[in-house]
């Protein structure tokens, strides 16, 4: 039995001047070998893509999971330093503000010092407000001459290195003499305590600005070399500005 092989493309094939399908259908087993063959290539070369592309996708997961890795520990890292920096900060300026006030006090002594030794005679001190710019100092002068007492007193603390050479004189009150019976006394001369006329006073000193090797030197002169040696090294410690 004879297989009808129905070619229904012959007479374009002729004006074509193709072959005939008779002479094609032997070599079609080669063909549809080729085909295959062209086929799976196509497709294990789809595949083999496919695979690289997927390692691919799954390095660039593992490395976005590193980087996020090394992100969180940067963050982490960054916090810590904040952290430490802050504590950093906070006990410097405790240390800071601890020296500076050390320094303050040891300058109210000074100050003080400087105040009593130059204090003229017949002037006497009633009251020393220091604060952070200026000293504050109220007195009475006593007559005669207690102007002048006042004048050379305000010339005498122009020429103090804690001090200013703008020095004031913001109040001047003129007291009259005063007479008081001493108590318990009787008799026929009865004693009195006379206070002669007076001048009270106020002045205003304001501190001169000093950097800490300055005020070190004014302690030495003033012979207090322990400050001065304090001092020295609170501002090479970079305690004091």
């Amino acid at each position: 039995m004879s297989s009808i092989q129905l070619d229904f493309l012959r007479e374009k094939r002729e004006s074509e001047g193709l072959p005939s399908m008779a002479q094609v259908l032997p070599s079609r087993a080669a063909l549809v070998r080729l085909g295959c063959l062209i086929g799976g290539s196509l497709l294990l070369g789809v595949m083999v893509l496919t695979g690289l592309v997927w390692l691919q996708h799954e390095a660039n997961k593992g490395n976005a999971q590193r980087v996020d890795a090394t992100k969180a520990q940067l963050k982490s890292a960054r916090a810590r330093s904040e952290q430490l920096e802050s504590r950093f900060n906070q006990v410097n300026g405790a240390n800071r503000q601890r020296a500076t006030n050390l320094a303050t006090l040891r300058s109210s002594a000074a100050l003080l010092s400087e105040l009593q030794l130059r204090t003229p005679e017949n002037v006497q001190i009633l009251s020393v407000q220091l604060s952070d710019t200026a000293l504050q100092v109220k007195g009475v002068a006593v007559e005669p001459m207690a102007f002048s007492r006042i004048n050379a007193f305000q010339l005498s603390l122009k020429q103090s290195p804690l001090l200013a050479k703008t020095i004031s004189l913001t109040k001047v009150e003129r007291l009259p003499a005063i007479s008081k019976p001493l108590p318990d006394n009787k008799g026929k001369n009865p004693l009195t305590l006379f206070t002669p006329t007076s001048v009270k006073f106020e002045l205003n000193a304001p501190l001169a600005t000093l950097n800490p090797q300055q005020k070190a030197a004014v302690m030495r002169v003033l012979g207090a070399e322990g400050m001065a040696g304090r001092l020295e090294l609170l501002h090479r410690e970079g305690l004091l500005q």
